[in-house]
This record gives C-alpha cells, sequence and structure tokens, in this order.
C-alpha cells in the first residue's frame, strides 16, 4: 500500500494533467462532440475528489453510496460552471463547491430538534408520564 503523502502527490499529478483540458473545452462549440468527449474525461479525472469529500461525510448516518451521488452530482456542475480564463485553478472551485452542498445536504436534510437550555433545565411535572407507563405496564 503507497503512503498517503504518495497517494496524495499521484492524484494532484493526475489532476494537474488535466488542467489544460479545461481550456480545450473552453475553445469549442457546444455542439462538437469533441467538446462531450472532453468535460468526459475531465468529469472522469476528478471521480476520487468528490469520493475523497463524500468519504469526509459518511460517518453521518446518511448511506456512502447518497454522499457519492451528491458530490458526483456536484463536480459535474462545478466542471460545467468552470471558467478557466478567470485564472484560478479547478481544485480551487471545485472543493468548496462540493464540500459546500455536502453541507447544504446535511442541514436540508438532518434538521435535529433542539432544544433550548431554558426548556431543557424545566422540571417535568412528576406525573406527565404515568398514564403512558400504566398503559405499557398492561
Amino acid at each position: 500500500m503507497a503512503p498517503h503523502n504518495s497517494r496524495r502527490r499521484d492524484h494532484d499529478d493526475d489532476y494537474r494533467a488535466l488542467e489544460p483540458l479545461f481550456a480545450q473545452m473552453a475553445g469549442l462549440d457546444d455542439a462538437d462532440p469533441r467538446r462531450r468527449e472532453l468535460r468526459g474525461q475531465i468529469i472522469t479525472g476528478y471521480l476520487p475528489l468528490a469520493d475523497h469529500i463524500a468519504r469526509r461525510y459518511s460517518h453521518r448516518g446518511v448511506p456512502r453510496d447518497d454522499l457519492v451521488q451528491v458530490a458526483t452530482l456536484r463536480l459535474i456542475h462545478a466542471v460545467d460552471r468552470y471558467d478557466p480564463a478567470l485564472g484560478t485553478d479547478f481544485l480551487s472551485f471545485a472543493v468548496p463547491t462540493v464540500m459546500g452542498e455536502m453541507r447544504r445536504r446535511f442541514r436540508d436534510t438532518t434538521w435535529p430538534v433542539r432544544l433550548a437550555h431554558r426548556l431543557q433545565e424545566m422540571e417535568l411535572p412528576g406525573n406527565m408520564f404515568s398514564p403512558m407507563e400504566t398503559e405499557l405496564d398492561d
């Protein structure tokens, strides 16, 4: 098994090799079949990034496949929206885009009800649960 830093360098090198494809894609017309091919190469090349980000959120009670799907869809949107003419590298654009979508996913789907401290500290009447306890005992 390769050390963690070695794998990271391999991905960084792979990602650097994909950067010129964005400029090529930007120079092609939307109807050009080469544009679709380049887009597919870029998306496939950056899939490990989506998987890595999804893995960071995998221990929060949501199936990993769902997380990978959300991250991959946002990666595809990032590829479609990225403009290499702005001068930033794709990773600087894609990572916050994908992570923001992951956070939004958790915020929108897993909103735990939190009681105010004042309510938590209130004493509940002693007989509040007695009817339920009586029914359960029967």
